[in-house]
């Protein structure tokens, strides 16, 4: 990306946002710089296979750091999707619109089931993070006015309630000192403040209807059934498997076996 930003400025004398969509490239140019710049920003997303880190990172960073890399980092790919590579590479973007597509497809089922074999709760938020930037990204490249704005509000949406996740599940590591699913079961019984938070973030995370998560989802699923609806079947299926998996936790976490050493 950085050779990319000094190739544009010693083409074009600027690096200004507001300059450069008014530039003309040529074709080739806008591939080779679209590819540039889209590589970078995946991994900033981010975007299967280039996802590896986020998991490593949220493990190893204390709370605070979880809250801002889940709420603020990750949205600066889909913001540079948005300012750079729509508005400046526009034809480059339309060509690689399937590409794009099929990635974030494939990307959003290959999360959604790697978070099922996770016992390890931040990476099970984590690899969540994944599946709904993902699909925020599908609808980015859908080049509809509605759906991209439902991808925006999906992405206020997931800051808010990963963010709140990942503070909520820093209260209950202070406490119990474990990340670990297994350790854990009737969290109602023993702190029903926190599964509360668990249950309803949950819920927001899966999309539930009433939460802040459903308008986005929606959205953006209503106009892909409109421009693929092969591809709208396909994520929303991925959807159901995002929505097992978190039910699946929430009711580990909070329900489940009674055990009095807790």
């Amino acid at each position: 990306m950085l050779f990319a930003i000094m190739y544009i400025y010693q083409r074009t004398g600027t690096t200004g946002l507001y300059q450069l969509p008014f530039e003309k490239f040529s074709f080739t140019e806008e591939k080779v710089l679209w590819l540039a710049f889209a590589f970078a920003l995946a991994v900033k997303i981010p975007l299967v296979p280039l996802h590896i880190w986020l998991p490593e990172a949220h493990v190893e960073a204390p709370t605070v750091g979880s809250v801002i890399l889940a709420a603020v980092v990750l949205k600066m790919g889909s913001y540079g999707i948005l300012r750079i590579l729509l508005p400046i590479f526009p034809h480059a973007s339309n060509y690689f619109q399937i590409l794009v597509f099929t990635v974030c497809a494939l990307g959003m089922l290959h999360a959604a089931l790697t978070a099922t074999r996770q016992n390890d709760i931040k990476k099970i938020i984590a690899y969540s993070s994944v599946v709904h930037m993902s699909y925020t990204t599908i609808g980015v490249f859908s080049f509809d006015a509605p759906t991209m704005s439902s991808s925006i509000y999906n992405m206020l949406s997931h800051a808010v309630v990963s963010g709140g996740l990942f503070f909520t599940l820093g209260c209950l590591y202070d406490r119990y000192q474990t990340r670990d699913l297994s350790n854990y079961s009737q969290l109602y019984y023993w702190s029903p403040l926190l599964a509360f938070s668990f249950f309803f973030l949950f819920m927001s995370n899966m999309a539930f209807p009433g939460t802040s998560g459903f308008p986005g989802e929606l959205g953006i699923l209503i106009g892909l059934f409109e421009k693929n609806a092969l591809l709208a079947v396909f994520l929303g299926a991925c959807l159901v498997l995002n929505s097992a998996y978190n039910i699946w936790l929430v009711t580990r976490l909070c329900f489940g076996e009674f055990r009095p050493e807790m």
